[in-house]
């Protein structure tokens, strides 16, 4: 990845490689049939570092596989692969037929289980919604690598779609009398189309219908709480800063309203995204929260043990398409999982300045 030149010293605006114009399209499957979904770990005798898989796709009357529907996995540091057969079995097919669905639905791709993976994979698939013409019965869905959802998946998708129908397949398969299957506006680290952007905009919107004035402080997103949550149920990722509240500290120092998002509703998290004049925090799926910013915001990613100097491939989209100003203050370990909080101090001042 490259920049497109430089704000100044240390704010960029990042490119990112973009989807061929004819790539963003849709296709209507009728008698669309959705197969079970599955996930799992793979088995290799010899090292790989593809480790998982998912399954789930959308199938046509004649159980052949529509390939606009496969979420394009195990590429770069993606991790999980899709195994959808080409041609689905006649005994999943009958299976399906048992399991009707009436009406004209969108299919909404793998309807993820994190935070920001769900902001900007399963969202932005849901462009037609932006359409002023959309009419939809409902929201179909995969689900990923989790057999759980989440209350903020179903109020961020209820945004889009004022219906807020939202089928997510598990392990029984189903037929829909008619089905709009859309390319995805992300490929997860490979390539984004501006579309993305549009979904996010709408959504951020119809977020803030109704707010209260809102103010333009800087904010920062702690993962101090979420951390300490983790941590009590013996859950450790080693990308926890052991000095988070100092880093807390440092920022609203430098005047940043210090957050946490957990704390928040999804609509109250989109309303605050929107209305800061720089959003900062550590690297990962909170940070993601700046698809929902207002033209002008800035971001600051606070690199971690995973990220160290290279800030990460998905923030790089999303500064892409929002041309969104980006700077980073990179990991620097005072000792073992710790934040040089007085050298972060120093980047953090320059970039204020």
């Amino acid at each position: 990845m490259h920049t497109d030149g430089s704000i100044d010293d240390m704010w960029k605006v990042y490119s990112f490689p973009r989807m061929a114009d004819d790539q963003v399209t849709s296709q209507v499957v009728t008698a669309a049939v959705l197969s079970r979904a599955e996930s799992g770990s793979v088995y290799w005798d010899a090292p790989n570092p593809r480790r998982s898989f998912v399954r789930g796709a959308v199938y046509d009357d004649r159980g052949r596989l529509i390939q606009m529907s496969q979420r394009k996995g195990g590429m770069n540091a993606d991790m999980v692969l899709s195994v959808n057969p080409p041609v689905l079995s006649a005994r999943e097919k009958h299976e399906a037929r048992a399991h009707a669905i009436p009406g004209h639905w969108l299919y909404g791709g793998s309807w993820m289980h994190g935070f920001g993976h769900f902001l900007v994979e399963t969202l932005p698939t849901l462009w037609p919604l932006a359409s002023a013409d959309a009419d939809f019965d409902g929201i179909c869905a995969h689900r990923f690598n989790s057999l759980r959802t989440h209350d903020w998946q179903f109020e961020l998708a209820g945004l889009l779609s004022t219906r807020g129908r939202v089928e997510v397949i598990d392990d029984r398969p189903v037929t829909v009398e008619q089905l709009t299957v859309p390319a995805r506006a992300y490929h997860y680290q490979v390539a984004i189309d501006p579309i993305a952007k549009t979904v996010w905009d709408l959504i951020a919107e119809r977020a803030t219908i109704g707010a209260p004035p809102s103010d333009d402080h800087p904010v920062y997103l702690s993962r101090t709480r979420f951390q300490q949550d983790q941590a009590s149920r013996g859950v450790v990722t080693g990308r926890e800063f052991r000095n988070a509240q100092e880093v807390d500290a440092l920022f609203e120092r430098a005047g940043f309203r210090v957050v946490f998002p957990e704390t928040l509703s999804a609509t109250e998290q989109v309303r605050l995204a929107r209305s800061a004049s720089i959003l900062a925090g550590p690297s990962g799926s909170a940070l993601h929260l700046s698809v929902f910013s207002r033209p002008g915001a800035r971001v600051i990613e606070v690199g971690d043990a995973r990220t160290g100097s290279s800030l990460v491939a998905t923030q790089q989209a999303i500064s892409s398409v929002k041309t969104q100003p980006t700077a980073q203050i990179p990991y620097l370990a005072g000792s073992e999982g710790e934040v040089d909080v007085r050298a972060s101090s120093a980047l953090l001042e320059r970039l204020m300045a």
